[in-house]
């Protein structure tokens, strides 16, 4: 009886969270404010980059872009000499990253990836990072694809140090689940080759995508 009982209650927790991640509940009941502000709201001008990009991120998951084509030039140089600045000032902690960046005793706690701003950093208006988040350009980005008001939640500055070991955690392939649809922002402020650990992705796996039925996630 116990055991009935049981399994009645975990039936409908699966429904239940089931429900909660359909596409009408995650629109129209958790987030029915942002979509509606998107509907009535005028939409921002988009140049032809950002139109390529919005439509890339439909249909492929994935768009690249060099940043001089939709960014005020001032903020990417500001970008740049800020990153440099932090870079700076965490030397040691860099040199520590890059001697530990194939310790294999420490999985899970990413070894090879330095947060320059700290893992809770503090919202700061006038911070050439935050600037780029709230950009007119992502922003409008952002709207398209998800079709709702987008706020930013989180900005960080990485350094990520090439490793030479199996891969492990997030380089290895995954789907982020911390929401129905995510959309996410890179940044390359030094250049990025074959052999320095290029951000790859297997196009049409997203959402929105052909290939969305796959899995496992992780």
């Amino acid at each position: 009886m116990m055991k009935s009982s049981f399994s009645g209650k975990q039936a409908l927790y699966n429904r239940l969270k089931y429900l909660r991640s359909s596409e009408g509940y995650w629109r129209y009941g958790s987030n029915l404010i942002p979509t509606i502000d998107h509907f009535l709201s005028r939409q921002t001008e988009q140049c032809d980059t950002t139109k390529t990009i919005v439509r890339n991120l439909l249909s492929n998951g994935i768009a690249t872009s060099r940043v001089e084509e939709f960014l005020d030039p001032q903020l990417t140089a500001s970008l740049d000499s800020s990153a440099q600045i932090l870079v700076g000032d965490k030397k040691q902690e860099i040199r520590d990253l890059k001697s530990n960046v194939n310790a294999d005793s420490a999985i899970g706690k990413k070894t090879f990836n330095l947060e320059l701003l700290g893992s809770e950093p503090e919202f700061d208006t006038e911070s050439p990072f935050a600037k780029l988040g709230l950009s007119e350009s992502l922003l409008a980005i952002a709207n398209s694809y998800l079709r709702m008001r987008a706020q930013l939640r989180y900005y960080n500055v990485w350094y990520t140090a090439a490793s030479t070991c199996i891969s492990r955690e997030s380089q290895l392939w995954h789907f982020d689940r911390e929401d129905n649809y995510i959309l996410k922002v890179f940044l390359y402020l030094d250049d990025v080759d074959e052999g320095t650990g290029p951000f790859t992705y297997a196009p049409g796996t997203h959402r929105k995508g052909k290939f969305r039925s796959i899995r496992p996630e992780f």
